[in-house]
């Protein structure tokens, strides 16, 4: 077994791949070409490769940012939350999110992952406008 290729694969930056972000530029424009008359009589427009690198890296920053911003959210939520009660945020008390006061495996659970932050996707709205902004 080769342990560098372990190692570098550790300290590699993960990335769009150019033929999915090529792909997505191409159904987006088949998209577009079908709903204009002027776009369908035209020639299909192309991406060379230095804009497509460059915009696989801006959808990865852009990930990135989303993500950090999505973390900050959760964070302040949970912080929110643990100061109100339970932290679940149903009013029963027992802290598993369900609303009927009864304790179980939810608890060993949360109990197993305190300190983790979890981010939904209502995180994720929360946090989008504000990157999008900043883009």
């Amino acid at each position: 077994m080769d342990h560098s290729t372990s190692d570098n694969d550790l300290h590699q930056v993960p990335r769009f791949k150019t033929g999915t972000i090529q792909e997505i530029f191409r159904q987006t424009w088949t998209n577009q070409r079908k709903t204009s008359l002027k776009l369908m009589v035209e020639k299909p427009p192309k991406i060379n490769e230095i804009s497509l690198k460059l915009s696989a890296e801006y959808l990865r920053l852009f990930t990135i940012e989303l993500i950090h911003k999505s973390t900050q959210v959760a964070q302040q939520q949970e912080q929110h939350q643990d100061k109100d009660g339970d932290g679940d945020g149903d009013g029963d008390g027992d802290g598993d999110g369900d609303g009927d006061g009864g304790d179980g495996e939810d608890d060993k659970l949360r109990a197993g992952l305190k300190g983790l932050i979890q981010v939904r996707l209502d995180h994720l709205h929360h946090a989008a406008p504000g990157v999008l902004l900043d883009f």
